[in-house]
């Protein structure tokens, strides 16, 4: 069976995370830039593990919306994650659902994903952020 390693309030690297790696897609440039020159920590061999990864990953998250770690920082489990905003318009953190993948039917990921862009739209909103949610 799978085992969850990860508990509340784990710090990790982003990029390891559905939550962090909503965090980094929303991060400014220059952010993001100085977190590429850091070495990637490899969790799983579905880690992403190199700059190009995590730049195409970056690109897909804010084409959808949301993030996905599909056992990338854990074998078995699978994250959505979705930004939230702040008033000041720029992304604060991250909310994300985690559950072991074969509880994760690949058939309502979809809906999964819709549920999370709802709640992260919606706190983003009470926290005062009002533009375009997701941003991009």
């Amino acid at each position: 069976g799978v085992q969850f390693l990860s508990y509340i309030g784990e710090m990790k690297p982003l990029h390891l995370s559905g939550g962090g790696k909503a965090i980094l897609a929303y991060w400014p440039e220059n952010q993001f830039d100085s977190y590429l020159t850091m070495p990637l920590e490899v969790r799983t061999e579905k880690t992403i593990c190199t700059k190009e990864d995590l730049i195409a990953c970056r690109e897909a998250i804010r084409e959808r919306g949301y993030a996905i770690d599909d056992e990338e920082g854990e074998l078995g489990v699978y994250c959505i994650g979705v930004p939230v905003f702040t008033s000041d318009n720029v992304v604060f953190g991250g909310l994300s659902v985690s559950a072991i993948k074969s509880l994760f039917e690949s058939s309502k990921r979809q809906s999964y994903a819709e549920i999370m862009l709802s709640a992260g739209k919606q706190l983003s909103r009470q926290l005062g952020y009002t533009g375009l949610y997701p941003q991009f």
